[in-house]
């Protein structure tokens, strides 16, 4: 949808959209029979530690809701899988621009003014994201 003021209007063309924020339409799932082990939802994934260096691993885990019966079993509680830089862990830095030139108050032509400079916060991969991203990270350093 093509966003205004007054919030979303007219339909564009797909490509102008973000593939990567696209809601799926349908996904795979499971109905368990009666004799099966009953596993909860994968929990969220643990933070990689930086730098991603495909030294480190980082994992998520489920829990049995049920038991299966006699000669069956449950499947791993636990899931684990190597940091990758820019597949499942990203370095984020900001991107400064330069000062902009001294601003004055409405009617003046000398004296105290203020100097602005845009701000944005950068993935490894290019994309830029959410400042809260390089906040983040610079609270670790």
């Amino acid at each position: 949808m093509l966003n205004t003021v007054d919030g979303p209007s007219d339909t564009v063309e797909d490509y102008l959209c973000d593939p990567e924020e696209m809601p799926l339409g349908a996904r795979k799932c499971t109905l368990p029979c009666p004799e099966d082990c009953v596993m909860s939802e994968w929990g969220s994934w643990s933070r990689c530690s930086l730098p991603c260096n495909g030294s480190s691993v980082r994992e998520r885990s489920s829990e049995s809701l049920r038991q299966p019966m006699e000669g069956k079993s449950c499947p791993a509680a636990t899931e684990t899988e190597v940091c990758t830089l820019n597949k499942n862990c990203y370095h984020y830095d900001y991107n400064v621009t330069d000062w902009s030139t001294c601003q004055l108050s409405e009617k003046a032509v000398c004296g105290n003014g203020i100097k602005t400079r845009m701000l944005d916060c950068v993935r490894s991969d290019g994309k830029s994201v959410d400042l809260k991203y390089c906040e983040e990270v610079s609270g670790y350093l």
